[in-house]
């Protein structure tokens, strides 16, 4: 039976449920092909009270050490006592309690279930510090706890040494708590945390009434693993402006992809294409105009916007006295600095098959700025002035 409701509710949380943050796309040209090496950047704000980091891991203590909590199969332990007034989402709390499924909390009457759960979740235990959420299965000498140091420096540790997998018995977790006097802070330090099959686990923060989590990026009712590896919540307030979180150039294709190991529910985003520093037109390139007016060629919507310097509706030897003035620096300023203008796809499909000059319609823009949808794609048109094959 257990096997049973472990398979129906991995299926539940994989439909529908994006964890860690990632994006992609295309950044092309006027024929459509490829840019490479273009910039597209990411910028974040963090939506949660917590900054989550990841130190050098280091232990505060063995992790066989302290008064030990005899456990056994989905159980909750508790309430024993802190040693000091410890801040959790805001609230005070002198005691807490051990989930024998890798969590401590501070909350009596949290459930004992052992399937892990993307968060926030209805089924998931609240007002809980996750470790290793997942089916854990700790006998009589596997979990530790101790208060150290002195006031107003102490600290809570907790540990789990050792802690078979009830599916995988050979498995063993070993991982810690540090609750952290005054500042609050919570360490968490796994010395190992291997990975059962398939079987997802949890690692984040859950508040008292589930309506603010805090999940750490990839880690988010997903299956990993990791050895000699730290986690740190530092309580702080939500972020106000965008901070840029990473740059991604394009590849031959003009393809980027984005995995910044940030989780979606933590963070908002944007996904951002400007500043760009196109390649400088050659000769050829910038006498294209010419050949058009010379030979009477009929003009379609994108050579206007590679062509039409002057705005004038015509592509004429004008036009190419201002390309050529532009790349001799004769002009210090030029109507489209700098010289590319960047359109969105629903533009793109109007301009692209145009005939007319659309220049007043869509003008373009020289930063572009777009909210992603966690998992989604977007392609950028970049036109700049000249010619494009």
């Amino acid at each position: 039976m257990r096997t049973i409701l472990i398979t129906l509710f991995l299926i539940i949380n994989l439909i529908g449920l994006a964890q860690p943050f990632t994006y992609s796309g295309y950044v092309k040209g006027a024929n459509e092909q490829g840019l490479s090496n273009i910039p597209v950047t990411l910028w974040g704000r963090r939506t949660d009270p917590y900054d989550v980091t990841f130190p050098t891991y280091s232990t505060a203590t063995a992790y066989n050490v302290g008064t030990a909590i005899p456990s056994s199969d989905d159980v909750t332990h508790g309430p024993f006592n802190i040693g000091f007034t410890f801040n959790f989402f805001g609230n005070n709390y002198t005691q807490f309690y051990v989930g024998s499924n890798g969590w401590v909390g501070f909350s009596a009457g949290q459930t004992t279930g052992y399937t892990a759960a993307y968060i926030p979740n209805a089924g998931s235990p609240r007002n809980v510090i996750m470790a290793d959420w997942e089916d854990l299965f700790p006998g009589s000498a596997n979990i530790f706890y101790s208060t150290i140091g002195t006031a107003p420096n102490r600290k809570l540790v907790v540990n789990f040494n050792a802690v078979p997998h009830y599916g995988c018995r050979s498995n063993l977790h070993t991982f810690q708590f540090v609750l952290y006097e005054t500042t609050n802070v919570i360490d968490v330090n796994y010395l190992s945390k291997p990975l059962c099959a398939g079987n997802n686990s949890t690692a984040g923060l859950v508040n008292i009434d589930n309506t603010n989590v805090v999940p750490v990026g990839g880690k988010n009712a997903s299956p990993w693993s990791v050895s000699n590896y730290s986690v740190r919540y530092t309580p702080s307030a939500a972020e106000s402006t965008f901070s840029l979180k990473g740059t991604y150039l394009t590849n031959g294709s003009g393809y980027f992809t984005m995995v910044p190991n940030l989780d979606a529910q933590s963070y908002q985003f944007e996904v951002r294409l400007e500043g760009l520093t196109m390649p400088l037109l050659t000769q050829t390139e910038a006498s294209y105009s010419i050949q058009l007016s010379q030979n009477m060629t009929t003009l379609n919507s994108k050579l206007y916007y590679q062509m039409d310097i002057n705005n004038d509706n015509k592509v004429t030897v004008s036009d190419t006295w201002g390309i050529f003035g532009k790349m001799s620096n004769f002009f210090p300023i030029w109507s489209i600095s700098p010289n590319y203008r960047i359109f969105t796809q629903a533009q793109w499909d109007v301009i692209k098959v145009g005939t007319a000059n659309l220049k007043s319609t869509y003008p373009g823009v020289q930063s572009m700025i777009i909210t992603p949808v966690n998992g989604g794609t977007t392609t950028f048109y970049v036109v700049r002035t000249g010619f494009t094959n």
